[in-house]
């Protein structure tokens, strides 16, 4: 199986669309988003780079893009964040948004 890929401030973006997940191992929530990206979105969108950043141990990252709450999910395209969601809904939703793309 396939993994996110782990993802950090200094790192730059992969070119075209990704999917960049904000979470922390004390999450409850981020568990099961994790679980879905990596057992279903990544199956059903092989094009799209899925990215994770553990605020914990990068919290600046979060801050960069003004993530106040967990799971987080940006839809990021050639460089732009162009869809954002929160919450244990915020898989879906990008699924829905990848998916009518």
């Amino acid at each position: 199986m396939k993994s996110m890929i782990d993802f950090g401030v200094n790192e730059p973006l992969p070119s075209g669309t990704s999917v960049l997940m904000f979470s922390a191992d004390w999450c409850t929530s981020c568990k099961p988003a994790k679980g879905f990206i990596e057992n279903v979105l990544m199956k059903k969108h092989p094009s799209i780079n899925f990215l994770y950043n553990n605020v914990t141990d990068n919290a600046s990252l979060a801050e960069m893009f003004g993530v106040s709450s967990l799971p987080t999910l940006i839809l990021i395209d050639d460089g732009e964040p162009k869809f954002i969601r929160t919450g244990s809904t915020a898989v879906q939703h990008i699924d829905k948004f990848l998916s009518d793309m």
